[in-house]
C-alpha cells in the first residue's frame, strides 16, 4: 500500500511540475521544431515550447520608406552556407536612413555539415580587428531553419533584398523598426538568400484592383499575377450573398464591402455548386 502511495505522489508531483517546466522554456520559433507533435520542440541546442506565436510572422515598418517590411519564412539549405563567407552588419535608423551601427561585424566562414547525426558543421567567426579572437562554433540546418551564431539564428522571418546588379541578393534580419542586421555573401556574385520559403500562412497577393482585371491580383514579391481563387476570388472578398446586395461582396478581414465585379465574363462560384454571380446576375459555370 505504501508503495502505491509513493507512486501516486510521484505521478501527481510530475503533473504539477510539467506546467511549471513549460513556463521556463523559451518559445519555439518554428512549429517544425516539434517533430513528434507533443507541443515541445528542440532549437539552438535547447528545448522550447510551441505557442500560438510559433507560426506568426512579426511585423516591422521600414522607417526610411514608410512601407511595411516584406518578410518571408526562410527555408534555408546547407548549400546556402557551406563554403561561403558571410558578413553581417547591424544597421540603425538615424532619422533619415539606416546606417552602420557600431564596429564591423565578424566574418562567418562555414565548413560543410557532417554526413552523420547530428549533422553539425563548424563555423568560424573571424574577428574584424587584429586584436580580436576568432571563435569557432557549430551550425546546422533544422527543418529549414538555420541554427548557429549571428542574428540569422534568431528568427526564420527575414527580408530578401537586392543590393545592386553586382551584389544581387542579401538578407535582412529585422529586430525592431529602428534596426536590422544586413547579411551578405563576401563573394558578391553568389549573394545570400534562402533557397526556399514557407509561405503557408502568408499571402503576398494584392487584390485591390482585382475588379478591373477579372479577379486577378498582383504579387509584388514574386513579380507575377495571382489567379482568382474559387472560394475567395477577389482576395478576401466573399460574394456568396452578392445577389442580395446588387453584386457587392464582403471582406471580413478589412471589414469593408467589395465592389461588384465589372466583367460579365467572370462568373464567381463561391460555394462550388456550379452556379455563381458575375456582378450583374446569376451565371452557370460550364
Amino acid at each position: 500500500m505504501v508503495g502505491f502511495r509513493i507512486i501516486a505522489l510521484f505521478i501527481f508531483g510530475f503533473m504539477l511540475a510539467k506546467p511549471a517546466l513549460s513556463q521556463t522554456l523559451s518559445t519555439c520559433i518554428s512549429i517544425a521544431s516539434d517533430a513528434d507533435g507533443d507541443g515541445y520542440g528542440w532549437e539552438n541546442d535547447a528545448s522550447c515550447i510551441i505557442t500560438s506565436t510559433s507560426l506568426t510572422s512579426p511585423s516591422f515598418t521600414n522607417l526610411e520608406t514608410g512601407e511595411p517590411v516584406n518578410l518571408v519564412r526562410a527555408q534555408w539549405s546547407s548549400s546556402d552556407f557551406t563554403g561561403n563567407q558571410i558578413t553581417c552588419q547591424a544597421r540603425r535608423f538615424d532619422g533619415v536612413s539606416y546606417s552602420r551601427s557600431g564596429a564591423y561585424g565578424p566574418l562567418y566562414v562555414f565548413q560543410p555539415l557532417s554526413q552523420t547525426a547530428p549533422y553539425n558543421g563548424n563555423v568560424t567567426a573571424v574577428a574584424p580587428t587584429l586584436d580580436g579572437t576568432d571563435i569557432t562554433s557549430s551550425w546546422t540546418i533544422n527543418n529549414g531553419i538555420y541554427v548557429g551564431p549571428g542574428d540569422l539564428g534568431l528568427t526564420p522571418w527575414v527580408e530578401v533584398v537586392t543590393l545592386s546588379s553586382a551584389n544581387p541578393l542579401a538578407t535582412r534580419v529585422w529586430l525592431t523598426d529602428q534596426s536590422y542586421t544586413l547579411c551578405a555573401n563576401l563573394e558578391p556574385s553568389k549573394g545570400l538568400a534562402p533557397s526556399g520559403s514557407l509561405q503557408s500562412n502568408i499571402d503576398n497577393c494584392d487584390y485591390t484592383n482585382a475588379a478591373q482585371y477579372n479577379g486577378w491580383g498582383w504579387d509584388a514579391i514574386a513579380g507575377e499575377s495571382c489567379a482568382p481563387g474559387n472560394s475567395s476570388p477577389l482576395g478576401n472578398c466573399d460574394y456568396t450573398n452578392a445577389a442580395q446586395f446588387d453584386g457587392w461582396g464582403w471582406n471580413a478581414v478589412t471589414g469593408q464591402s467589395c465592389e461588384p465585379v465589372t466583367s460579365a465574363s467572370q462568373c464567381i462560384d463561391s460555394d462550388g455548386d456550379g452556379w455563381g454571380w458575375d456582378g450583374t446576375e446569376s451565371c452557370r459555370l460550364d
